[in-house]
Parts: structure tokens; C-alpha cells; sequence
């Protein structure tokens, strides 16, 4: 899988951002570097991000969890420095200018978007009943998805480029993927339950078997303020956060919307019951990476805050797998090597 690197895109970037450069207020720079701002947003992208201190939780589901799997054994995890995580996943508004600069968004007709062309499946708003048309509404607030997690290295590689020209990065830090650890610390935010926020699971339970073979009743979830889900025959995604309920620090749609592809490579966790800063990267050849938080793609039991999942890392083809990245620590990680 060949990833095209523009260097006219990040030169545009550049320029393109001179005036928000120019008019960024040095004392905002200034804290943000010195990891003292409690907000950070990105001028080149305009991307919110909220100050993650560093901290020590649980990872993991506890052994009498309702919809737990194997693969979430507890164990005491600490994050020695703190970072800057996104407010709500990457958006096709942040995503198009940055990585496909000349995508022909004029030209787009189809209902779904063209997913070989490096266009999100859920692009423009459907009208009922069209499926070819020009002009219809683009959905800028709606979370890129539909690419690789390469891709999603070059975006942050080429983010964190910009960012470094203009003077504006912690030192030692860098624009990236959450580690699996550092997402469900950003999730759970202090939170040891199923979900970062307090609900019914009885009435989650009893609305999800009510709404069973009835789409009117489908958005189940949605009523609870906190997550995003769809039936997956029908589902769509939605305007990031869109009035949804934040977790302890500000995050939106830490559950549902779309998943989130994490630096990890999915395996057991280690047996060892305390670990700093823990991540799992290998360069093996077909290797799949960690996505967390689940998407429309599946109900409120895949999207608990311990839920993992795995895909392959050059899959970009999926309409429900997108990104939030950090501010965070450098990381130098091996790439997967490609397939002979």
C-alpha cells in the first residue's frame, strides 16, 4: 500500500496558516509547551484538545463485568507525563486540506463515498430516495474515516511537521496515535465502570431488546446523551460531540461514533500487574492494529471502555474506524513490514 506524500500540501499548510500563526497569543504558545494550558487548539487545523494530566488507573474490566472479554485483564497502569488529547475525533474538515489537499469534491456524486479515492464512506448527507447528485451538502463535522492506520501515521507525521515550523511543540513531544493505554486513561478519567459517565444498564438492556427488529427504535443508545450508534444495517455516522454528554475532561465520544485506530498491536496484555507507559509495536508482516471505543457498527456492549478490538493495519475500507490523536511524548515505533 503506497501512501502519497505531498510536500506541496504541507508547504499550503504552511502558508495557508501564516496569518492564524502570526495571531496565535504567545503566552497560549508558551503554556501549552510548558504543558500548563489546560486547552490547546491547533491552529493549522483548528482541532480542540484538552490537557490529559499524568496519573495511575486500572486497565482493564473488572472479572464480574457484564459483556467482558478475555482479552481485558486487569492491571495497574501508570502514565508518567501528561499530553494533549483531541476533544472529538478527526473530522473530514480537518482531514481532506491536510492529507488529500486536491480531492475533487466538486465532481463527487455517488450516495456513498469513493472509497478507492480516499473518500469517506459517510461523505455527503443522503437525501431519500437520490443516490447520484452533485452539490449536496458535505459533512465536514462528521469524523474521517475509511483509512489506514499508515495512513493515520503520515496525517500525524505531517501535522506534527507543520506544527514544528511554526515553533509550537512541547519539546520531545509530537503529534500521534494514542497509545491502547493512553486512550482508556483518557477515557475512563477517573471512571471504573462500564462507560466514563453514570447510567442505567438495566434500562440500556430493556431498550436494546425492545428496539430489536425495529428500526424506528433503533438509536436506543442516543437517548442516553453519551454515545453514538445506529443500527449497523442503517447507521451513519454523526457531527462529532453534536450535544452529546463529555466524560471528566472534556472528551466527546470517547464511546461510539466511529472506533479509533491506537499505535498498539492487538495481543494478550502482559502478565505483569504493574506497568509504566506500556505499548506493544511490532514490524510483523500481516499485523493488526488495537481500535478502541466503538462505533455505529455495534451497541452499547462494544463500546464499554475496556473493549478492545483488532483490524488489519492496512484496512481502509471500514466506514466506523477513525482516529482522535495526542499531543504527546515521542514515540519511535517499527512499521509493519509489507506482505511478500
Amino acid at each position: 500500500m503506497n501512501v502519497i506524500i505531498r510536500k506541496s500540501t504541507l508547504s499550503l499548510f504552511i502558508l495557508l496558516t501564516a496569518c492564524a500563526i502570526a495571531a496565535t497569543d504567545k503566552d497560549a504558545v508558551n503554556d501549552m509547551k510548558a504543558l500548563k494550558a489546560k486547552s490547546w487548539t491547533v491552529p493549522s487545523i483548528d482541532m480542540e484538545m484538552n490537557l490529559i494530566p499524568k496519573g495511575s488507573f486500572t486497565m482493564g474490566s473488572a472479572a464480574d463485568e457484564e459483556y467482558r472479554r478475555d482479552d481485558e485483564t486487569q492491571r495497574n497502569i501508570t502514565i508518567s507525563k501528561p499530553f494533549y488529547m483531541g476533544v472529538y475525533e478527526v473530522t473530514q474538515g480537518q482531514f481532506y486540506p491536510l492529507t488529500i489537499a486536491d480531492y475533487d469534491h466538486e465532481q463527487w456524486k455517488h450516495f456513498r463515498g469513493p472509497i478507492a479515492d480516499g473518500g469517506a464512506f459517510h461523505y455527503r448527507k443522503q437525501p431519500s430516495g437520490v443516490m447520484h447528485f452533485y452539490g449536496i451538502e458535505l459533512q465536514p463535522k462528521f469524523p474521517m474515516e475509511c483509512f489506514s492506520w499508515i495512513r493515520a501515521m503520515q496525517y500525524c507525521k505531517d501535522l506534527t511537521a507543520i506544527e514544528q515550523k511554526a515553533g509550537r511543540l512541547p519539546k520531545g513531544y509530537e503529534y500521534r496515535l494514542p497509545t491502547e493505554a493512553e486512550w482508556e486513561y483518557a477515557c475512563r478519567a477517573g471512571s471504573t465502570g462500564m462507560f466514563n459517565i453514570d447510567t442505567d444498564l438495566e434500562k440500556l438492556k430493556t431498550q436494546a431488546k425492545e428496539s430489536k427488529g425495529d428500526l424506528a427504535k433503533q438509536k436506543y443508545l442516543n437517548t442516553f446523551a453519551f454515545a453514538w450508534s445506529i443500527n449497523p444495517r442503517w447507521s451513519r455516522t454523526d457531527n462529532v460531540g453534536n450535544g452529546r454528554k463529555p466524560n471528566a475532561w472534556g472528551l466527546y465520544d470517547m464511546h461510539g461514533n466511529v472506533a479509533e485506530w491506537t499505535l498498539d498491536t492487538y495481543a494478550p496484555y502482559s502478565k505483569q500487574n504493574k506497568t509504566t507507559d506500556p505499548l506493544y509495536c511490532t514490524d510483523q508482516a500481516g499485523q493488526e492494529k488495537v481500535i478502541r471505543g466503538g462505533s455505529i457498527a455495534g451497541g452499547f456492549p462494544f463500546m464499554r471502555s475496556a473493549i478492545r478490538y483488532s483490524i488489519p493495519y492496512d484496512a481502509n475500507y471500514y466506514g466506523f474506524v477513525g482516529m482522535r490523536i495526542v499531543l504527546a511524548k515521542k514515540i519511535d515505533i517499527p512499521l509493519p513490514k509489507q506482505n511478500q
